[in-house]
This record gives structure tokens, C-alpha cells and sequence, in this order.
């Protein structure tokens, strides 16, 4: 209990610059990686296997940018009734933030993920990347 009330207390004491960096940072590293790791995806792709494949790893691309985004809006949009919460000091409210902020995260990963796999052919069809792809293939 006592590191809830530090953060509390934190939060509405500590100086809004030195706060603003000790909350953003950790965000920044996040969308660090995240550019990072398509990024790796490519390097690794294009270096085993072929263009091609590599190709196929930018396709993927913007499926992972959707599923940062449903993650971000869920997380901005838990962020104002999260800090409500905080000023009344309700720690039930609290609670029940950060659990139903995780399962909603998890649920549309899963949701997004699922679709992503069931219309792969079609979505990226759509861009007309896969024949593109399998006709450098050839």
C-alpha cells in the first residue's frame, strides 16, 4: 500500500518537469522498440533469407502499427478517467482501472491478431502486395 500513496503522492508533488520526464521516458523507450523491432524484423529478413521475404516483413508493417494504435487509444482513453480517480483518492477505482486497461489490451490484441491471420491474402491483397511479391519470387 505504502508505494501506491508514494506514487500518489508523487504525482501530485513532484515538480510537472521532472514528473513529465520520469513519465514519458519509459513511453519513449516503448515506441523505441516497437520501430526497432520491425526494424530488426528487416535486417534479420533480408540477411537469412531474400528480398522477398524482407518485402513480406514491410507488408507486415502497418498490422503491428494498428495494434500499437488500438493500444494507445485504449491507454489515453483510460488515462483521463485514471487520473479522476487518483485525485479523489479512490484506490478501488484505481484498481479496477489498471485491470480492466490490461484485459482490454490483451482482448484486442487477441481480436486483432486473430483477424490479421484470418484475412492476411485478403487485406494484403487489397494492396496488391503478395502478387507483386510472388511474381519477384519467380
Amino acid at each position: 500500500m505504502t508505494q501506491k500513496t508514494d506514487t500518489r503522492t508523487k504525482l501530485l508533488t513532484a515538480p510537472p518537469f521532472k514528473l513529465m520526464l520520469s513519465l514519458s521516458i519509459p513511453a519513449i523507450i516503448g515506441m523505441v522498440v516497437v520501430g526497432l523491432y520491425n526494424f530488426m524484423d528487416r535486417v534479420f529478413v533480408g540477411q537469412l533469407i531474400n528480398e522477398v521475404a524482407m518485402g513480406a516483413v514491410s507488408v507486415s508493417y502497418p498490422f503491428t502499427l494498428i495494434n500499437t494504435g488500438v493500444s494507445t487509444l485504449i491507454g489515453v482513453g483510460s488515462a483521463s478517467v485514471l487520473s479522476r480517480a487518483v485525485g479523489k483518492k479512490n484506490q478501488d477505482i484505481i484498481d479496477k482501472i489498471m485491470g480492466n486497461l490490461i484485459a482490454l489490451n490483451l482482448i484486442f490484441g487477441i481480436i486483432i491478431t486473430v483477424i490479421g491471420m484470418i484475412f492476411t491474402r485478403r487485406l494484403a491483397g487489397k494492396f496488391r502486395t503478395i502478387s507483386r511479391l510472388a511474381a519477384q519470387e519467380k
